[in-house]
Order: structure tokens, then sequence, then C-alpha cells
């Protein structure tokens, strides 16, 4: 059963939660955050922030110092971002390829909510959602795909990744077209229904060279 079909534990949407808040830029670079703060927003005890805020730490997205606490890492520099971009899509691919045959109406629900919300986000613009959406489209190949170590190590890559999400956001907002960023991904959905798997597949790699 597909991740984003289950019922998630109390860390684990904490967990998304903080990792929206951040590629929202509602938690910026440097930030520190507070787990006694965050049990007081969530409304929980301690245990389930500390266990959100590792798992976050190694993902690369918060850093833990001695004496300094929690804070928000900084993204990858572009040279970085240019080195992990072709593993990113060799993981897209290797997930697309083994769950294709399997993809079910539930999957394609799921892809058009999430364009709604990137097509409502975008003539409303609430820019700060589209990196969020963007990343849940393609995660949820990785979740389908059922592998936790494939999707840990997909979530720490665009994790790092995440300056280049804001880049293409606002790169569409200068030229306002903000629906266009809409509509690649309507294209890719569009490609993951018709098929055939190679042709998807070359979508999907199409897809991630071009955003």
């Amino acid at each position: 059963m597909s991740r984003t079909r289950a019922v998630l534990s109390t860390r684990e949407q904490i967990t998304d939660r903080l990792r929206e808040d951040v590629f929202a830029g509602r938690l910026p670079t440097g930030e520190r955050v507070s787990e006694a703060t965050l049990a007081e927003r969530f409304g929980v005890s301690r245990g389930p922030i500390r266990e959100a805020l590792s798992q976050l730490t190694s993902e690369g997205l918060f850093v833990a110092k001695q004496n300094c606490g929690v804070t928000v890492a900084p993204p990858a520099p572009e040279p970085i971002r240019e080195l992990v971009l072709p593993i990113r899509r060799t993981i897209e691919v290797y997930a697309l390829k083994q769950i294709f045959a399997g993809l079910t109406p539930d999957d394609f629900r799921h892809w058009d909510d999430l364009l709604f919300q990137m097509e409502r986000a975008g003539r409303q613009k609430e820019w700060e959602l589209l990196p969020h959406l963007d990343l849940a489209f393609h995660r949820h190949l990785l979740e389908r795909a059922d592998s936790p170590d494939l999707l840990a190590i997909w979530q720490t890559i665009v994790t790092r990744m995440r300056a280049h999400f804001w880049d293409t956001v606002r790169a569409h907002a200068a030229r306002d077209d903000l629906a266009r960023l809409h509509g690649h991904h309507v294209e890719l959905l569009a490609a993951f229904r018709r098929g055939p798997k190679a042709a998807a597949v070359r979508a999907l790699e199409q897809h991630i060279d071009e955003n």
C-alpha cells in the first residue's frame, strides 16, 4: 500500500509539515528551531518532535551543532545541484519503471489532486506552495515503489536541490507564466496515462532535465 494512502503517524505528519515549511521559505536558512516551541505548535510531547528533527537532519534539511541547537541548513551550491541532478533522474526513472504496470486510478486521482492544487496556487500567486507541490508530485513515484532506502536517497538529494525548485518558480513568475509550470506536470501526467512505459520514461527524463 502506498504511504500516501496510509494513515501517517504523528512523527510523519510533523516531518512532512516541517519539510514543507522549509521548502516554502517559512523556515528560512539559518533559522533556529526549538523542540519546546514546535511541541507547543503541534500540541504534542517533545518525543515526536525530536524524531522528526532527527530524520530531517539526516536528510540534510537541518543542521544540529553542539551548543547551537538545530538550525535550517543552507541549500547546496549550484555545482552540487548539477552533480546530483542526474542521480535524481536515475532514481525517479527506476521507480517509474518498477511501478508503471501497477499504476491504479487511485494514483492518477492523487496526481490530479496535486495538479489541481498547483493550478490554484499559480492562479492565486501563492508561489510558496509550488516547490512543495512539485516535489509531492515526484515523491509519489518513490512512495509507490515501496522502497524506504530508495525514498531516503531521493529525499536527501532533492532536499539539497531545494534552491533549484525555488529558482524554477521564480523564473516562471518573472515571465508571468506560472501556469506553464503547472502545464509541464499536466503533460507529464498525460504521458503516464497514455503509455507505453518507454514513452512515459522518456517524458519523465525530459521533464526533469528541462524543469
